[in-house]
């Protein structure tokens, strides 16, 4: 008798992701979402909320008709806030009640409002599955959910779809026959890679507990499914790899709390070897590979003749202003403005996205203190550094956007002036070339 394959049940906070991505430079791909939602079981709902009448979610409605995915409408007030969070909440409990209720519970959503939600879930017997942004999702809500899939890993796993099946290739008689190729037991993949995330935890100095193990084994194979793997639980996977001897596993003796586990033997705990660096002939080259990076996130970069002005007009008009500041809209208005004035050719998209990279490198205060926020529009923002230092965290965003968009790419002090001063002369390659050096400091600092 086949197995009978799980239901799922599928709800998306649509402005909570949708809106970020927006103002990361990415565009919201449900097709993905949809696509590895239902590779785990079949999809008996789809429901979606947010306020459809507004930006971004209003751009999105054809998207989600198409899909056949429910939108349900959730009005917003005046400073842009809904209630989405709780109608979703309830939502979700009210199916959980119903005869056909799902077994897998599948929510889009990083808000740390769900906590409570899932822990509730979760003592009901459900799978529950989170999609989140890597950077805003609530660290929580990752750890407490039987899957966590990070937004940016959707395009790496999924659904398997296989390949044309090629001819095979013509053998001369009498020529010895190939051997087949070797067969990847996916277990065993997984169970290395789970003693390549203890080392990992190791380096970091950070607990060695399953919680932790979790997280950073979807790191280093995003195409990690547990499930898929004939597993109830990340916890059962672990018990598996310790029966088999792959890793150590130790369960708290008072029977609560997170269990703890290690490497069989030190011979395990060798650091991976060094990456390749991606190389280029010429400096020309290394700049199209950045510009191409770059335009792949949706960062549009405004000519260095326009944006530092932009960004020392910014500073003067906020200076004033001193810790109240100005509401984000504001800005992107005076900006806007400022730059008609001077018959700029710099749309307002580009001005929004040079505020928010500003706001990633941590220059605007909100509430008194320095941190970035993804709704740049809807708070008050006043200056937490000096202009000087507003510049160069910009240049650090951009060039830190270049190392996340590949992490091998390798930053060549001539090709970075180009990209960031539009210029090669010496002054400039050298002012690169301190930001090169100076970026990994940066990156600690501030991350």
């Amino acid at each position: 008798m086949e197995e009978k394959e799980r239901s799922v049940a599928l709800f998306i906070d649509a402005e909570n992701l949708i809106r970020p991505l927006e103002q990361r430079f990415e565009k919201f791909d449900l097709e993905s979402v949809l696509r590895r939602i239902k590779g785990y079981g079949v999809l008996i709902l789809s429901r979606a909320y947010g306020d459809w009448g507004f930006f971004p979610c209003r751009d999105f409605i054809r998207d989600f008709s198409i899909a056949g995915v429910e939108m349900t409408q959730v009005h917003s007030d005046i400073r842009g806030k809904n209630t989405a969070d709780m109608q979703l909440a309830v939502d979700i409990m009210e199916h959980c009640q119903s005869k056909f209720a799902a077994e897998i519970i599948a929510l889009v959503s990083g808000d740390r409002d769900f906590v409570p939600l899932v822990q509730s879930l979760r003592r009901q017997g459900k799978t529950v599955i989170c999609i989140g942004y890597d950077e805003t999702s609530n660290q929580t809500l990752q750890q407490i959910s039987d899957i966590f899939i990070s937004y940016q890993n959707l395009g790496a796993s999924g659904v398997v779809i296989k390949p044309p099946v090629e001819p095979a290739p013509s053998v001369k008689p009498g020529a010895p026959i190939p051997p087949p190729a070797p067969v990847i037991d996916p277990r065993e993949q997984a169970f290395t890679t789970l003693v390549e995330a203890i080392n990992a935890i190791k380096r970091m100095n950070k607990p060695l507990i399953g919680g932790n193990a979790n997280q950073v084994v979807r790191q280093l194979q995003p195409s990690f499914d547990f499930l898929a793997l004939g597993y109830g639980s990340f916890k059962e996977f672990v018990e598996d790899a310790h029966k088999r001897g792959k890793v150590k596993m130790t369960l708290p003796a008072s029977g609560i709390g997170d269990f703890t586990l290690d490497t069989i033997s030190a011979a395990q705990t060798e650091l991976e070897p060094a990456a390749p660096v991606l190389d280029y002939d010429t400096t020309d080259d290394a700049l199209l590979s950045y510009r191409r990076l770059l335009a792949e996130k949706r960062v549009p970069l405004i000519p260095w003749k326009f944006r530092k002005p932009l960004v020392e007009h910014l500073w003067a008009y906020l200076e004033p202003r001193g810790e109240v500041g100005a509401m984000g809209s504001e800005l992107v208005e005076e900006l806007r403005n400022f730059a008609l004035e001077n018959e700029w050719n710099v749309s307002e998209e580009q001005v929004f996205k040079l505020i928010y990279t500003l706001n990633l490198g941590f220059c605007f205060k909100i509430s008194g203190v320095a941190q970035r926020t993804t709704d740049i529009m809807n708070n008050f923002l006043s200056a937490s550094v000096d202009l000087e230092q507003a510049i160069d965290f910009m240049q650090y965003v951009y060039l830190s956007g270049l190392k996340h968009a590949d992490r091998y790419v390798k930053l060549k002090p001539e090709a970075v002036a180009e990209l960031l001063f539009d210029s090669r002369k010496p002054d400039d390659v050298k002012a690169a070339q301190e930001l090169i050096y100076g970026l990994v400091e940066w990156g600690r600092t501030k991350y």
